[in-house]
């Protein structure tokens, strides 16, 4: 609630992950990452505590890694109830991360681990495209996300990127075919 006597708490020990919060319901938080294994990383975790405690929620992941050492979260700003999460195989959950599909064939995009998400917020349907990149620097975006198995094409093959890794995208709001 923003209060100025609100302090940090651990909730679990590890090197680390990443964390989002529903804008819509703060009371569900998403955390991934070394929380409770520093072995695995490919771990997602949710709360519907506003992050009092969390449950590990990997049903319907399967992905083999290699994941990045703090596996990014996508939310989708219009329902947030659409995550997007993986290793070198993107899934998608409809339902806050309690359930996970995979968004791709058998096959993985790249060797390299997924390290960046952006939904796009202006896309008709909301949520339909999707861009990811991967630690190789290789960046993928689907205009059919919500299908069954989504199109994913590779960007950076015409156009190459400078010589740097993608560490974060985001996706313009008012043009769905433009991220940065």
């Amino acid at each position: 609630n923003g209060a100025a006597n609100q302090a940090w708490s651990s909730r679990a020990r590890g090197i680390g992950g990443a964390v989002a919060v529903d804008r819509q319901n703060p009371n569900l938080v998403y955390a991934t990452g070394f929380l409770a294994d520093p072995a695995v990383a490919g771990d997602f975790y949710r709360s519907t505590d506003a992050g009092a405690t969390f449950v590990k929620s990997i049903t319907g992941i399967d992905d083999g890694g290699p994941f990045s050492t703090v596996p990014p979260i996508g939310v989708d700003p219009v329902n947030p109830q659409t995550l997007w999460f993986g290793g070198r195989r993107p899934h998608r959950s409809t339902d806050g991360g309690a359930t996970w599909v995979p968004a791709v064939e058998v096959r993985p995009l790249t060797p390299a681990p997924i390290v960046a998400w952006a939904i796009s917020p202006s896309s008709s349907p909301p949520g339909s495209v999707v861009y990811l990149a991967c630690s190789d620097g290789a960046v993928f975006m689907t205009r059919n996300a919500l299908a069954s198995s989504p199109t994913w094409d590779r960007l950076d093959f015409f156009t190459p990127l400078p010589n740097d890794l993608v560490s974060a995208l985001v996706s313009t709001r008012t043009d769905h075919a433009t991220a940065r």
